[in-house]
Parts: C-alpha cells; structure tokens; sequence
C-alpha cells in the first residue's frame, strides 16, 4: 500500500553524514595545523633561546624589534670572527627565519650586524624577512638566488653615506 524508498533516504541520509564527516575533519585539521602566532616579547624569547641551544653559534650581543618608515624590522648582532664571517650571516638569518615567521605581525626585513674584534668595522647584512623566509624554512628558493636577490651587504656604509653634511660635520 505506502512505498517508501529507503534506498534513496538512506543514500541521501549517507551522504549527509559524509558532509558532516568532512567538514569536521576539514575544521579540525585547518586547527591542528594553523601556525601559532607570538607578540614581540615572546619572539624575543625564542630567538635568544634558540640562538643559546644551537652548538657553533656566534655570541650573541643584542636583538632588537623596531618599525622603521617601512615595517617591521628584526635585527640581531652578533660577535663573530673573520674567519667564520659566511658561517655567521647564515646562522643568524637562519634563526631569524625560522623564529620571525611566528610573530603576529609580519617582519618586513632582517638585519643582522656583525662585529668584529676591535678594530675591525662593523660589517650589517639585510634581507627581506618574506625573501630569507623562502630560503630557510620553506626552501622554495635556492641560496644563490637569496643572496642574490634577497641579500644586500655593507648596510653600515650605506646609511653612513646616506647621512647629510650636517650630521658628517658633527663626527
């Protein structure tokens, strides 16, 4: 007398069910694997704490976080010698890399300043943070093509050619 088709309610009632399924495993992942995200203080944190556990590093002397006309800026010095100079430059952009990309508000570039024993110079190197970010953590360029494009030396002497004659005067 009534004919029910259950084989099309249960198919229906299935594929609900899958929905449901996916949508939960799909929400579940995107928040298991969502990248946590830190203030400036705790990026400070585990950069130092990071640049302290790795074996060879060079000593560390200072990080600082600043915003310049640009963006955000992370900047880390370092004591280093002249022997280990390339050894140096690519440790610390490393650490700044694999630190940096965790801070809630996106780095716009790396500084890192070298100093040397007196009475060598300071020698600073700068990369755009999204540029050493490609290279060191998600390898998508290679590092010719970081130092390259990305990386630019002398810094120090730049911005000291830069200054205008009043302040040359004053030194």
């Amino acid at each position: 007398m009534f004919s029910v088709n259950l084989g099309h309610n249960t198919s229906h009632q299935t594929e609900k069910n899958m929905m449901k399924i996916f949508f939960t495993f799909f929400i579940f992942t995107s928040i298991i694997t969502a990248k946590p995200l830190y203030g400036d203080k705790q990026v400070y944190s585990m950069l130092e704490n990071y640049c302290e556990t790795i074996n060879g590093f060079p000593n560390l002397l200072g990080i600082h976080i600043y915003n310049d006309k640009e963006g955000k800026v992370l900047q880390l010095d370092l004591e280093a010698q002249k022997t280990n100079q390339k050894s140096s430059v690519l440790m610390g952009m490393k650490a700044m890399s694999l630190v940096g990309q965790y801070s809630k508000t996106p780095f716009y570039k790396f500084i890192l300043i070298a100093h040397y024993p007196e009475p060598k110079v300071p020698s600073g190197f700068e990369s755009s943070a999204e540029c050493a970010i490609n290279y060191f953590v998600k390898q998508e360029i290679s590092e010719s093509s970081w130092r390259k494009d990305c990386l630019n030396t002398g810094i120090l002497q730049r911005k000291i050619d830069n200054w205008s004659q009043l302040n040359k005067d004053n030194q």
